[in-house]
């Protein structure tokens, strides 16, 4: 397999336009073979290097298609080892960053399956000089999310979803995006699944192009 130093040689501008970083045919190998050494170093040295907008849309993503694409009877296990090492650069990343800063975003899922996504979020409000809080495969009542809020002081909240919500949980976090009263910002396939959210509100300072933000 090539190694990631040529690569990383190169200025994160040059490869912004491009369908996926070079060395991701590499990886994929790396994921075929099961090389967990090799990759996480690899990734984690990516995630040093490269702006994570850039690794999210040309590595991450990729990636993750083309294991979803997978029927064999290794690409349950080869799914499972790469979200697992992802989850734990990123989260090992995200750990590295040290701040004192006051603002404190929550960043929740009501997914209830785990995804690399989750940590990605945490990584990014880390990198934007802000304190994040994990709320993962919530499935509690949102009145407790409030008072949470309320208590801790949160400044905003990233919601972060994969999957279709139940009619109920769609309705009452609905309902719950009309009260709150920070920023609350939208991401990952849900904002596509559910584009009704967006119509709730707009505007939040942790907002990109590729993001929806509602608050209320």
């Amino acid at each position: 397999m090539a190694i990631v130093k040529p690569l990383l040689e190169q200025a994160p501008s040059n490869v912004v336009s491009a369908e996926a970083l070079e060395i991701t045919s590499d990886v994929l190998n790396g994921i075929d073979g099961f090389s967990k050494g090799w990759l996480e170093k690899t990734v984690l040295q990516l995630l040093k290097e490269y702006p994570l907008c850039v690794l999210e849309k040309q590595f991450f993503s990729p990636i993750q298609r083309h294991l979803d694409g997978l029927e064999t009877p290794l690409s349950d296990a080869q799914r499972a080892f790469w979200l697992s090492l992802c989850r734990k650069c990123l989260i090992s990343t995200e750990a590295q960053i040290k701040l004192k800063a006051k603002q404190l975003v929550v960043v929740m899922s009501f997914d209830d399956v785990y995804s690399y996504k989750l940590p990605l979020e945490l990584l990014r409000v880390k990198q934007q000089g802000k304190r994040a809080l994990l709320l993962e495969n919530y499935q509690g009542h949102l009145l407790g999310v409030d008072k949470m809020i309320t208590q801790i002081g949160a400044c905003s909240i990233v919601i972060s979803g994969e999957k279709k919500l139940p009619s109920k949980a769609l309705n009452g976090l609905s309902t719950w995006l009309t009260k709150v009263a920070i920023p609350i910002q939208i991401t990952g396939t849900i904002k596509q699944i559910h584009p009704e959210l967006s119509l709730l509100g707009s505007g939040s300072a942790l907002a990109n192009s590729s993001d929806t933000e509602v608050k209320a």
